[in-house]
């Protein structure tokens, strides 16, 4: 069966292979592990280290910022994992944190990944190795260096011709050990291009997005402005809750990105409030967050309907 089934056919691949809890060993005639190695390290300890593009300033001597934690995954040749977004099938990595009291951990970060068609099926995947990262804030008043320990799972779905979930359990012990994070740094450092980028460093600006009717279903119209708006080749979106996303009908022209929207609960269903995602130029992704507006009705002067917005983009 192809990797890009649809994901209630995934569920079936994995029922009838028997997929486990990974780590473990897996049982007679049950399918090896594809992930090899599951990592976590400390990229950033919160302090000030000026020497390193992913630091962040800080003193020593006053209470912690924000620590950065990698997960790196390595799996057996051929498998991939999949981004925030899986696109038409498969499932998204998910960490289940056990953080002392009053931590706080944030979404995973992910590489831009590599973007997939089958037909009418887009994915959006990792091949390996693959670095993820994470911020975890400390509690408030934890005197810098305080020692402390946390442990993760991380919940995956790796695919080559079908797919297999497992989970991997890691521990962090503070503070790390500086070749540790030595090590870590320059991994991070490796990688640094490969991960998304703040939209104005791409000489690039959201103008509007605006949602309009296409039947049942909203179009999303993003107009881009800026130097480099013309060289936008795609769009990758993060999910949106409560809504299907036609990853197959985006397009990204001449400065302007459509999506195609269809509405988990009915055509009924106001468009979202903001979307947010992947502009791909040059092949960088630049982040983009944009409210959505409704888009302006056409009307009828004499014989001739006039549409304001797509008489104003096109």
């Amino acid at each position: 069966m192809s990797k890009f089934a649809p994901a209630a056919a995934a569920a079936a691949i994995l029922i009838f292979t028997g997929s486990s809890l990974y780590p473990f060993p897996p049982g007679e005639g049950r399918s090896p592990s594809p992930v090899k190695k599951v990592e976590l390290l400390v990229v950033d300890a919160g302090g000030h280290d000026p020497s390193s593009s992913l630091g962040r300033s800080g003193s020593p001597a006053v209470a912690p910022g924000p620590i950065r934690v990698g997960f790196l995954v390595e799996l057996e040749p051929g498998w991939h994992l999949y981004w925030a977004n899986p696109g038409d099938a498969g499932l998204a990595p998910v960490v289940r944190w056990t953080l002392p009291a009053g931590f706080e951990a944030g979404p995973l970060i992910h590489p831009v990944p590599a973007k997939l068609i089958d037909g009418d099926l887009v994915s959006f995947e990792h091949d390996s190795p693959v670095l993820l990262f994470c911020d975890i804030a400390p509690a408030a008043g934890l005197p810098h260096g305080c020692p402390w320990r946390a442990s993760a799972v991380l919940e995956w779905m790796a695919c080559k011709e079908s797919c297999i979930t497992g989970e991997t359990a890691v521990r962090l012990a503070f503070p790390p050990d500086d070749a540790g994070v030595r090590r870590a740094r320059e991994l991070a450092e490796a990688v640094a291009v490969r991960f998304p980028r703040p939209l104005s460093e791409g000489g690039l600006s959201v103008e509007e997005a605006r949602a309009g009717r296409s039947g049942g279903d909203w179009l999303i119209e993003i107009a881009l402005s800026g130097p480099r708006a013309g060289e936008a080749v795609d769009f990758y979106p993060y999910p949106l809750e409560d809504f299907v996303i036609g990853h197959a009908g985006i397009v990204c022209r001449d400065g302007k990105i459509t999506m195609p929207l269809t509405p988990s609960r009915g055509g009924g269903s106001p468009p979202p409030a903001a979307v947010a995602g992947l502009v791909i130029v040059g092949g960088t992704g630049y982040e983009i967050s944009a409210p959505v507006a409704p888009r302006p009705p056409a009307f009828v002067i004499g014989t001739q309907t006039i549409n304001p917005w797509r008489s104003h983009h096109e």
